[in-house]
């Protein structure tokens, strides 16, 4: 693995695993970030979800830089980035998924309180807690509407 993890202290909260490209913005548009803003509502009704930045701007871009493109409310909630997966030996799941999960080791935290935003199925197992964006459109409201049914079964889990 790399060093350029960056984790906040765990806090006990639900993780979202966040991809850019393909989700904050359709891989066809022009713009960036264009919907970013439909996180709003979801964070403002899971209190204790936390944003942990899985793209692969994070090989680019400082997490700082990142925060940047973020609306406010979608910014205050990243707690850090998952790791960049360097090959020594083959990652034991998929390449985002163990990045995920790496990160979750790392962080000490538990391993099944995550879900990932993502246009890339081919990145993670059949089996990982993945709402998969269609990179045409990015996150739109049947995605959102994934992701708050996701957030509802694992916050009544944890209860």
């Amino acid at each position: 693995m790399g060093d350029g993890l960056e984790i906040a202290e765990y806090t006990g909260a639900m993780i979202l695993f966040l991809d850019f490209d393909g989700v904050l913005h359709s891989m066809q548009s022009l713009e960036l970030f264009t919907e970013s803003h439909r996180l709003g509502p979801v964070l403002a009704r899971f209190r204790e979800l936390e944003i942990v930045i899985s793209s692969s701007w994070r090989e680019d871009y400082s997490l700082e830089q990142m925060l940047g493109y973020l609306p406010p409310e979608v910014a205050d909630r990243v707690i850090g980035v998952t790791p960049v997966w360097i090959a020594r030996s083959e990652p034991p799941w998929p390449i985002r998924e163990a990045e995920c999960r790496e990160w979750l080791r790392r962080a000490e935290f538990d391993p099944d309180d995550w879900v990932a935003l993502d246009d890339r199925g081919d990145l993670f197992s059949a089996t990982a807690p993945l709402i998969k964006c269609d990179p045409t459109l990015g996150l739109d409201e049947a995605a959102v509407g994934r992701l708050v049914e996701t957030l509802v079964r694992l916050e009544a889990r944890r209860a």
